[in-house]
């Protein structure tokens, strides 16, 4: 049986120490003249972060060459690597980032995004990053050396079109798994599967700012669903994941449809929306008769027959 050691945040004989690391990072800007900023972004930037050892350091250098800071090996001058990846090499999912991103894991398993930006990219960087620390500013540009807003990480109060609108869409995308299913095109219906999670994602949300009347942060990816909504809860929205299987399809799409209209009855009383659920109960009804028909079918669709 394979073991793997258990890796802890502040294991100094494993892991870089985290001021040994920054150290790293300015100590190669600054032998550097092309590089004029260093900026510290994400969850290393935020006091409010649990610390562990699988955070990355999302560093920014902004340089005066772009060009030539492309082309140069930086990871090279961090240490060992397991893995680098470049945006030469996001051919298959291209980077979405204006920077020239160079994404290291090194030997002794920590991680940086380092990305490299112009310097005309400063003040929209600083303008659009709601979490940042200066670390190096050669030339004395940058006002605000740091800043803090977790606002982002808020969740809006939302109007009433957008939560019937919401509704609505979980209810038709049902229709779409329950067609999926009876063809038995698994791919089919957990891909309008997954789209329905998204709209229970959503209620959930607005289910925590109920309870934080809107104000309080919810955490990126809604990692702090357990604390706003409880054990049970979390472990309710977690049964919406199911093996490619279509008896266990089935039944999360029905388990899905009762989870989903619990939380949006909720959260129309809550904040006095109008929906008329009857076309929920139509809507399940629906299910399990095409439910019933995938069952009792004996000649299902072949796949070969569609060539």
């Amino acid at each position: 049986m394979l073991s793997f050691p258990v890796l802890k945040w502040d294991r100094g004989d494993f892991l870089r120490k985290e001021k040994a690391m920054f150290n790293l990072i300015e100590n190669v800007a600054l032998k550097d003249d092309n590089v004029r900023i260093v900026v510290l972004n994400g969850s290393r930037a935020n006091p409010n972060a649990k610390k562990d050892f699988m955070q990355d350091y999302d560093v920014v250098y902004f340089v005066e060459n772009f060009e030539q800071a492309k082309k140069k090996a930086w990871s090279e001058w961090f240490g060992e690597t397991l893995l680098v990846h470049t945006t030469d090499d996001m051919t298959f999912l291209p980077s979405k980032a204006k920077a020239y991103m160079v994404q290291m894991l090194f030997d002794d398993y920590s991680r940086m995004d380092l990305a490299i930006l112009p310097l005309d990219a400063l003040a929209s960087h600083l303008e659009e990053e709601p979490i940042y620390k200066v670390l190096i500013d050669k030339d004395s540009r940058v006002e605000k050396t740091e800043c803090f807003d977790e606002s982002h990480y808020t969740v809006t109060e939302p109007s009433d079109e957008l939560v019937k609108s919401t509704i609505q869409t979980f209810l038709w995308l049902e229709t779409y798994v329950a067609k999926g299913l009876y063809r038995h095109e698994h791919l089919y219906a957990l891909k309008h599967l997954r789209l329905m999670r998204k709209a229970l994602e959503t209620v959930l949300k607005w289910q925590m700012g109920i309870k934080t009347n809107f104000e309080k942060v919810i955490g990126k990816e809604m990692k702090h669903m357990r604390y706003y909504l409880g054990e049970d809860i979390y472990k309710d929205y977690l049964k919406t994941y199911t093996p490619a299987d279509l008896k266990k399809i089935w039944s999360t799409l029905l388990y899905m449809h009762d989870l989903f209209l619990k939380h949006a009855k909720e959260v129309c009383k809550k904040l006095d929306v109008d929906f008329d659920f009857d076309v929920a109960d139509k809507i399940n009804n629906y299910i399990k008769e095409i439910r019933g028909l995938s069952i009792s079918s004996q000649a299902q669709t072949d796949v070969s027959e569609a060539f």
